[in-house]
This record gives C-alpha cells, structure tokens and sequence, in this order.
C-alpha cells in the first residue's frame, strides 16, 4: 500500500527544530548527507526504516511516532512534466519552485530533447 508521506517530512522538522537544530547539524548526527535529509522533509524521498529508527533513538520517540496518522495515498501522479510542474507546493532543496524556476525547468529539457534529436538525425545520416 502506498501511503502519504507528508508526515514523515513535517515530523522530522518538528523534532529537528524541538532540538534547535539545524538541517546540516541533524545530518551530520545521523550520519547521512544533507541533500538527503533535506528530500525527507521535503518528502521527495521517505527514510528507510533503519533511519527512522535511528531518528526515533536520538529523539527519544517511538518508531510510531513517525507512522501515526499516514493515510493511503488515493491521488495520480501525472506523468507529463508539464501538468508536474503545474502543481502547486513544488520545490527543490526546501525552496519552493517560482513559476520562472518552471519555467527554466521546461526550457532546459526541452533544449536537451532538441540536442538529442539533432544528434540522432546526424548519427542517422552518417549510418546512410
């Protein structure tokens, strides 16, 4: 089943600010890197089980702490990239996405998919 990780990211970030830490602080105690732990409270990425018990030692919470309250995850992710960045509450590193940030996003790819096609076309034309 698969479930809705917004209470993993929010409860990390509430204990890590109970404790007055910070994300670089946090990550150095758990012994992770920071882009990772900042995708957990952002959760772009949810914590593996040993990291959620690790989190739960060092918070002095039970590993159910962090399970309570997550309900099956209903909703469809879209999978144009396009109708992605048209949601609301994206972000990259803990920073929420503009729509110039999008836009950037839509404009890099689509230069690469032209170079790539472009390369194609060439490597096609020397294969002739």
């Amino acid at each position: 089943m698969d479930f809705n990780k917004i209470a993993f990211g929010s409860k990390i970030i509430q204990l890590r600010e109970s404790k007055g830490l910070t994300r670089y602080e946090l990550a150095d105690i758990l012994k992770i890197e920071y882009p990772s732990l900042s995708k957990y409270e952002t959760d772009a990425r949810t914590p593996s089980p040993e990291l959620i018990k690790k989190m739960a030692e060092y918070f002095e919470v039970s590993i159910d702490f962090f399970y309570n309250h997550l309900t099956p995850k209903v909703e469809k992710t879209p999978k144009d990239l396009q109708k992605i960045l048209e949601q609301n509450g994206l972000s990259f590193e803990g920073s929420p996405l503009t729509d110039e940030d999008k836009q950037a996003i839509l404009d890099i790819v689509e230069l690469k998919v032209y170079k790539r096609a472009k390369e194609l076309i060439k490597r096609k034309s020397k294969e002739s």
